[in-house]
């Protein structure tokens, strides 16, 4: 179990970790696949991705 304090939302938190993660393991040859279950995940996290992506710092 991982208890995490901080001052921003636990779905920003997530994005960010999310992106750190796909950075520290793809690379061209082992592409990293990333699939959520769609019912259970905020609307906000999705938008953070979404921002990451349009600022070209991780690519889906």
């Amino acid at each position: 179990m991982r208890i995490i304090i901080t001052n921003e939302s636990v779905y920003e938190w997530a994005a960010y970790y999310t992106v750190k993660c796909i950075l520290d393991y793809s690379d061209q040859d082992k592409p990293f696949v990333l699939s959520f279950p769609l019912r259970y995940v905020n609307k906000s996290y999705y938008q953070k991705l979404l921002s990451f992506y349009n600022d070209n710092i991780v690519s889906f």
